[in-house]
């Protein structure tokens, strides 16, 4: 897959996380307001970040920036967790907690967002010269996602 295509990709899925909290308007009082504006700045921003991680993971270039993580035992693994669960709380944050049930269960939506963009960029590897999909990978994400995502759409939906 173009690297370009990756990059709007996840940009655009950025603003949908956005974005999509002016979908469920509920009254706002100022100090909710700040708190949800934040989250949606913070969530922006980190999935920026993640993008830029994922352009210079492609081309190479993401270690000139940062220490290598697959130096220590399960680094990359620790790494993913952390990465894509983070988004996925700040995701769920910006989204006011908003869930939707399915299959008898309630799913967050910054974590159910979070977690196709991030398979299908993992997925997408397999078409990247230099990166290869790893399942165990995608489980690190998955299990992020459900734990830190879940606290943020806990702690968003008490709010």
């Amino acid at each position: 897959m173009n690297k370009r295509i990756r990059l709007w990709a996840f940009l655009g899925a950025s603003q949908l996380i956005a974005a999509r909290s002016h979908i469920f308007p509920t009254y706002l009082t100022p100090e909710r307001g700040l708190v949800i504006m934040t989250a949606r700045l913070l969530a922006t921003a980190f999935a920026g970040f993640l993008v830029w991680i994922v352009v210079m993971a492609d081309q190479g270039r993401l270690y000139d920036y940062i220490p290598d993580p697959t130096q220590y035992p399960g680094g990359d693994k620790i790494c993913h967790f952390l990465l894509m669960g983070t988004m996925a709380l700040l995701a769920n944050l910006a989204l006011r907690g908003k869930a939707v049930p399915f299959a008898g269960r309630r799913w967050f939506v910054g974590s159910v967002l979070v977690f196709l963009l991030v398979a299908a960029e993992e997925f997408s590897q397999i078409f990247v010269d230099g990166r290869n999909f790893d399942l165990v990978d995608l489980t690190a994400d998955a299990l992020g996602i459900v734990l830190l995502g879940n606290f943020g759409g806990k702690l968003a939906a008490k709010r």
